[in-house]
């Protein structure tokens, strides 16, 4: 069952519309919207199979209509009927997201079926595309948390061996009079490592956006934690310049994992001996998130697709192409943007910007 919300103000068209589906095979469920206010409200409770739409509903714009699901983020089929042929109406029927488009004059069974056909089949193409996307871009994320995970053990195995020693001091009355330093040195330690497992943790969870107010700070200690081994085994000096105290409202985990991309691609880029610094700038309205490294810098044929899906420069297997482009999506859904400034020789620079309200 195939389920068509018709979104037309003439009746007349509903019923050519209805006796169309009738001849065509297979089983259809037509539901009509003569406005655009009672498509809006349908849409609450039910998402159709396919949506048939009005250009012209009133005083209303069907490709109005159409860019603001669009925008809402439903991908689902729109096929845009329209009482006469217009060059310029079909391209930017195409432009705001439209599926096809169909003059109504012309309209038969086996013209309505192709183009339903076509709809649905190039809904599930993009649908499957959109999955592969989320799937490549999980493979990115896992493959930082890998090569991170193997230098957290280093993190983790110096203080853990350490607060063992201390247990077993105390275990064996060695302590003496210093019990109550031993104890808070064995916190300290369990803190230490219990922070350091929690930025793991937080990286690798899979979860929806939720934005809160959080320590600009801590995010990025977080994050060169999570580093310092990589960097170290490298022969990486990390600098990390960021004032305690500045705060600003993001997903905790993304922001993270966006940083972490930024540092992992300027650890690629810098040879053993150079540097990888993490600071903060600001303008109006907007918090910068600045990684910048002294490595070789981006040639200029690179930078213009540095930031395409896809695209690496990476060996087969080092990479998906997708850890900028996350920082992009990143950067978007906190109401910023990337911007990337690079010398060929002498390093680059990469922004992530952030909308600054926190409360």
């Amino acid at each position: 069952m195939i389920r068509v919300f018709l979104v037309d103000d003439d009746e007349d068209d509903y019923v050519l519309t209805r006796g169309l589906l009738g001849d065509i095979p297979g089983s259809f469920e037509l539901a009509w919207m003569p406005s655009i206010d009672k498509a809006r409200a349908a849409l609450r409770d039910t998402v159709p199979d396919l949506i048939l739409l009005d250009y012209l509903l009133g005083a209303e714009s069907g490709l109005d209509f159409l860019k603001e699901l669009r925008r809402a983020g439903l991908g689902l089929p729109v096929i845009i009927l329209t009482g006469q042929g217009d060059r310029e109406i079909d391209m930017a029927a195409m432009a705001a997201g439209a599926t096809d488009y169909l003059v109504k004059s012309e309209l038969s069974a086996a013209i309505l079926d192709r183009a339903i056909r076509y709809a649905m089949s190039v809904s599930e193409l993009h649908r499957k595309l959109l999955e592969d996307h989320e799937r490549l871009q999980q493979m990115e994320k896992l493959s930082v948390v890998g090569l991170i995970a193997a230098g957290i053990v280093h993190e983790v195995s110096n203080p853990l061996t350490g607060v063992m020693s201390l247990v077993q001091a105390l275990h064996d009355g060695k302590a003496g009079d210093s019990r109550d330093e031993y104890f808070k040195a064995v916190k300290d330690g369990l803190e230490r490592m219990r922070v350091t497992l929690r930025s793991l943790l937080d990286l690798a969870r899979e979860q929806p956006l939720t934005l809160a107010e959080v320590d600009v700070a801590e995010l990025v200690a977080a994050c060169f934690r999570l580093m310092a081994a990589t960097l170290r085994s490298r022969g990486i000096t990390p600098v990390q310049d960021v004032p305690a105290g500045l705060r600003a409202r993001a997903d905790r985990s993304r922001v993270i994992q966006a940083i972490l991309n930024l540092m992992m691609n300027a650890a690629d880029a810098t040879p053993s001996g150079g540097s990888i610094t993490v600071s903060v700038t600001k303008k109006p309205g907007s918090i910068g998130i600045v990684v910048t490294d002294t490595g070789a810098g981006i040639a200029p044929a690179i930078a213009e697709r540095i930031l395409e899906p896809f695209f690496t420069t990476k060996s087969v297997g080092k990479g998906t192409g997708l850890g900028l482009p996350f920082v992009v999506q990143t950067a978007k859904l906190h109401g910023g943007d990337l911007t990337i400034a690079s010398q060929v020789g002498k390093g680059t620079t990469m922004t992530m910007w952030l909308r600054d309200d926190a409360r």
